[in-house]
């Protein structure tokens, strides 16, 4: 019974690893980016959130979104206006970190992105 769990869990996280791995960072960080800068400029808007009294807006790449970047899940990240601040993740069906997302505005049209471990720039303009 240990042998089959631990054939299931290398199998499990085999195909994580083979998701990342095949996954497309150029292509997230530019979609990241677009969503960002359009929740920024057209305000309400669907899968965004803004908290009122707060500089900080939230937005979502679906799991459809995802899985043409090559990613498995959904992405939630937030952006501090003030600061420029990004802070995300990628997240399995139940809300399980897959990876981390992180970076800054550099400029109103500009972003630095860590995703999953891989580091990337995108200019909208």
């Amino acid at each position: 019974m240990r042998t089959l769990a631990a054939v299931f869990l290398a199998a499990s996280l085999g195909g994580i690893a083979h998701g990342t791995t095949a996954a497309d960072p150029h292509a997230l960080a530019r979609a990241a980016a677009e969503k960002l800068a359009a929740a920024r400029a057209v305000r309400p808007q669907a899968r965004s959130t803004d908290f009122p009294g707060v500089n900080l807006h939230c937005v979502t790449l679906s799991a459809s979104d995802l899985r043409h970047l090559g990613y498995r899940g959904h992405a939630f990240f937030c952006e501090d206006n003030g600061t420029g601040e990004v802070l995300g993740a990628v997240l399995g069906p139940r809300g399980g970190v897959r990876c981390l997302i992180s970076g800054s505005r550099s400029d109103a049209a500009c972003y630095s992105f860590d995703i999953c471990g891989f580091q990337d720039g995108v200019c909208l303009q």
